[in-house]
């Protein structure tokens, strides 16, 4: 999973995760980057990336969220691209 993204608002305890689940449910995970270490607010970030491991998955579900503290912590996506390789 590959994509750009924008951080509005957001102070150093918050972050932004992707969750994900693989094969309706039987795999379930979770990537956060923390806005203290992994990125600063008002600008772009490209290629931001997440691998998973799995073999012969039939299903992915993700979702992008953030884990902030207030209504202003926002974060835009763009440019999201899921790819996967045969075996």
């Amino acid at each position: 999973i590959t994509f750009s993204f924008y951080a509005i608002e957001m102070e150093h305890s918050d972050d932004l995760c992707v969750n994900y689940e693989i094969d309706n449910g039987a795999i379930t995970g979770e990537k956060c980057w923390s806005s203290l270490h992994a990125f600063d607010n008002s600008r772009w970030y490209d290629d931001k990336s997440l691998e998973l491991a799995v073999s012969n998955a039939q299903s992915l579900r993700i979702r992008f969220r953030v884990d902030g503290d207030d209504e202003k912590d926002d974060v835009l996506i763009d440019s999201v691209t899921v790819q996967g390789l045969e075996q």
